[in-house]
């Protein structure tokens, strides 16, 4: 009976060990798949911050590049109107009253009805979209340059019209 109550307890002993030492691998085994995770997550997250710095800096050199062209033009039609005393550009004999252009649409068409490109019409920003760049810009201080420096929707399609048809 010593012997079997003894054979007994070492068996009891060694299956409690066994059972603790499974347990243990098991923790290790999720302490590893948390951490392979984890590892994933964060390289994951490099990534996608690094394919949004790089749409940031390239968005931010289109803007500074449409600013430019923007400010180019703009320069070149105020020296042009005011070097030359007339208001109609020297490729077009179509002359476009400011008070003329009220909507996206009238602006449209009389873009269209001076010969200006496709380009240019479909560079035309519509009012909603100008509306909420406009508000972007005020409250961020960045944005297209047709943002910034307008009051309001009708002056930027005056000069908007003003600009590629000279008058």
């Amino acid at each position: 009976q010593l012997l079997l109550d003894k054979i007994n307890t070492k068996l009891n002993i060694n299956t409690t060990y066994h059972a603790m030492e499974q347990d243990i691998v098991s923790q290790i085994n999720q302490e590893n798949a948390l951490a392979e995770q984890i590892r994933q997550f964060n390289e994951q997250m490099a990534e996608e911050k690094r394919q949004a710095n790089a749409n940031y800096a390239l968005n931010k050199a289109q803007l500074a590049e449409e600013k430019r062209q923007f400010d180019e033009q703009m320069a070149y039609t105020k020296s042009k109107s005011s070097g030359s005393g007339s208001s109609q550009n020297s490729n077009s004999t179509f002359v476009i009253p400011k008070t003329q252009a009220k909507t996206y649409n009238d602006a449209v068409s009389l873009l269209k009805e001076a010969g200006v490109s496709e380009d240019v019409v479909n560079g035309l920003i519509p009012k909603e979209i100008w509306e909420e760049g406009n508000r972007a810009h005020r409250k961020y201080g960045n944005g297209r340059p047709a943002f910034a420096n307008y009051e309001n929707y009708s002056d930027y399609l005056a000069d908007y019209i003003q600009c590629y048809t000279g008058s």
